[in-house]
């Protein structure tokens, strides 16, 4: 799997379990930290954060969500329990469970039997003026 659809992943579940607006994520498996707006689908993700950026945190639970990744047409469907997600790519049979802890985010990916984590390492935590100020995650409290 593309490790743009985990960041995209993570990008959509901290947004709306914890209301946490990803700028940067601590990747695990690298390890290292990268930037979202280097992500191939970054633009996608900032239209899906100002879509959502008043949500509510935890307002998630019992809903689905579907996300189209990138301009090949793949999509996730994400459903929501409390801190926990399941997310498939429609049309296909890759899907994924997690859950999202603090600044924690915990992926486990059944086609390939694999764990991928991630800790948010930076995030939008004030919008004035249309010039985010982004916070290392020590100061996400939003």
């Amino acid at each position: 799997m593309h490790p743009s659809v985990y960041a995209s992943i993570a990008v959509i579940a901290a947004q709306l379990i914890a209301g946490k607006a990803i700028t940067s994520l601590y990747d695990f498996s690298l390890p290292g930290t990268f930037e979202i707006d280097s992500l191939p689908n970054a633009m996608r993700l900032k239209e899906f954060h100002e879509l959502f950026r008043d949500y509510l945190p935890g307002y998630a639970t019992g809903g689905s969500y579907q996300y189209r990744i990138d301009e090949s047409g793949q999509t996730l469907e994400m459903t929501f329990s409390g801190t926990s997600f399941i997310c498939r790519i429609l049309e296909s049979s890759s899907y994924f469970i997690g859950n999202v802890r603090g600044d924690a985010i915990y992926i486990f990916d059944h086609a390939a039997s694999s764990a991928v984590n991630f800790r948010i390492s930076g995030c939008r935590i004030d919008e004035h003026n249309n010039e985010p100020t982004v916070s290392s995650s020590d100061w996400m409290g939003r």
